[in-house]
């Protein structure tokens, strides 16, 4: 039987993620919007999983996905802070929750590899952290106050530069942006260079890959880091490339004068674990274009 899920964040990557639970398992899905502007965005979280009825009888075990986010890389210490502070309290709750109710809970936690790692090249699994900026710093303290707790099993995944399909009111990333913008006529700032290196993921993939584990064997108790990396780099030019010749018609860029996001990330190959399948590039880009015609 399918475990319940409790999922905080649909955005870029937990799209992806609950529209793979839904084809999977035909969960009966209830969303409650929560803004992070809202000051009571943790007691309705609370309210709803205390009305679910999972105690009503209690399941074997519950998974929580954390794929939530306020900001990109440009968050500021204060805004990070309130951040981590969110997800500290929440941690707290969903701990005593499960403790008093006798319910194993996992819990798997979507990190960034390109905030833990901004600037290192040829990174590994077991490469050390070294967070440059604000953003950084968060995912870092998040994964050390997860890792503090007394969850079944925590699960982390630090995945690297993603992609994904284009949506209304969610974060842009460098190839959905193109494809949009290319398609309209309009202009695509760039705040590196066309020679800076990143390791580009489908969020697909990633959801797949987070998917499959959630229905594997129950996992046994402990923690795991996985590091999600293609372990094949692609420059902004490269990337400019694919993304013109699948949309057949030249792209308007805006070079920043002092770009903010130019080191290199790249990682050595291959850096995932077994039963990760990566879509390439060409046919990632050119499902995203399909994608965006028939919705938009």
């Amino acid at each position: 039987m399918a475990p319940p899920v409790i999922q905080f964040g649909i955005g870029l990557i937990g799209q992806s993620i609950a529209e793979k639970l839904q084809k999977r398992s035909g969960y009966a899905v209830t969303e409650r919007p929560s803004p992070w502007s809202d000051p009571q965005i943790l007691e309705k979280h609370r309210q709803v999983v205390l009305n679910s009825g999972l105690h009503a009888p209690p399941p074997e075990r519950v998974e929580v996905i954390w794929s939530a986010g306020s900001a990109g890389f440009a968050i500021d210490d204060e805004a990070a802070g309130k951040e981590l502070d969110t997800f500290v309290q929440h941690l707290d709750w969903l701990e005593d929750w499960s403790g008093t109710l006798g319910i194993p809970l996992n819990f798997n936690l979507i990190s960034s590899a390109g905030g833990l790692f901004e600037g290192q090249r040829l990174i590994q699994t077991d490469s050390e952290p070294s967070p440059r900026r604000p953003y950084g710093h968060l995912k870092l303290n998040m994964e050390h106050a997860l890792k503090e707790r007394t969850f079944h099993t925590t699960r982390i995944l630090r995945v690297t530069t993603v992609f994904g399909y284009v949506r209304p009111n969610q974060r842009r990333g460098l190839i959905t942006a193109l494809i949009e913008n290319g398609v309209r006529g309009r202009t695509t700032p760039i705040f590196g260079t066309l020679a800076t290196l990143r390791d580009y993921i489908f969020t697909e993939d990633i959801a797949s890959f987070l998917v499959r584990e959630l229905f594997a064997a129950v996992p046994k108790p402990g923690s795991a880091t996985t590091l999600l990396a293609a372990g094949k780099p692609s420059s902004i030019g490269e990337i400019i490339n694919l993304v013109e010749a699948t949309i057949k018609q030249k792209i308007l860029l805006q070079c920043s004068l002092a770009p903010t996001n130019l080191a290199h990330i790249t990682y050595e190959p291959p850096q995932y674990p077994e039963g990760f399948e990566i879509t390439s590039l060409p046919a990632a880009i050119s499902t995203i274009y399909r994608d965006y015609h028939t919705r938009f």
